[in-house]
């Protein structure tokens, strides 16, 4: 979403950006805009141009999780979480001006739609690999499948761990989980043990 403005509120319009719906920004009514940035401004406690270290206040106050990039790379700063919401913010730095990314799959995509955006990672990863990559984020500890998600985990494993492999005798969150499991044991058919 890319923020217009001569003054030096850039950060701060970004900020007040991501806490309006898609129809108000659509509208982009500068009375309204411009409203919500001073509020941003005076909530956090900065008045004019913001550096990164400024966006700690609003993620503080706001409960989220904000994460700047300069380019289509690794992010520059982020903020400690607060919150389950991330906000995505581009640093335009020759410029010295920030903008909101509203979508951060299409931002970091490189026009290759066989990659998708992990959100615990912060990573694109290719469509083939997403279930089963090396995710540091969300991940079911039964069947090891990565998610995009709390929501989505939490639906995952939503069952008891009661259904068993028949193979290692692992339990699992139901049948979906156990199909997700790549078993490579094999129990002794006298002692039942792997």
């Amino acid at each position: 979403f890319r923020i217009e403005n001569d003054d030096e509120l850039c950060g701060q319009r970004a900020l007040a950006a991501s806490m309006m719906t898609p129809d108000a920004r659509k509208k982009r009514n500068e009375k309204a805009f411009i409203k919500k940035a001073r509020l941003v401004a005076n909530t956090i406690g900065v008045d004019g141009r913001m550096n990164h270290s400024d966006f700690d206040a609003f993620a503080r106050h706001y409960k989220k999780h904000l994460v700047i990039y300069m380019d289509k790379g690794e992010p520059c700063y982020q903020t400690e979480v607060w919150g389950d919401e991330r906000v995505y913010i581009l640093w335009d730095a020759p410029k010295e001006h920030y903008h909101l990314i509203l979508n951060v799959q299409a931002f970091l995509s490189k026009g290759d739609s066989n990659e998708r955006f992990c959100d615990p990672c912060m990573k694109m990863v290719r469509k083939e690999y997403f279930q089963n990559h090396a995710c540091v984020g969300l991940k079911c500890k039964a069947c090891k499948m990565s998610f995009a998600s709390v929501a989505d985990l939490d639906e995952h494993t939503l069952h008891p761990r009661n259904t068993k492999c028949d193979k290692c005798n692992f339990t699992f969150h139901g049948d979906d989980c156990l199909k997700n499991h790549k078993c490579n044991k094999t129990l002794c058919t006298s002692c039942n043990k792997s």
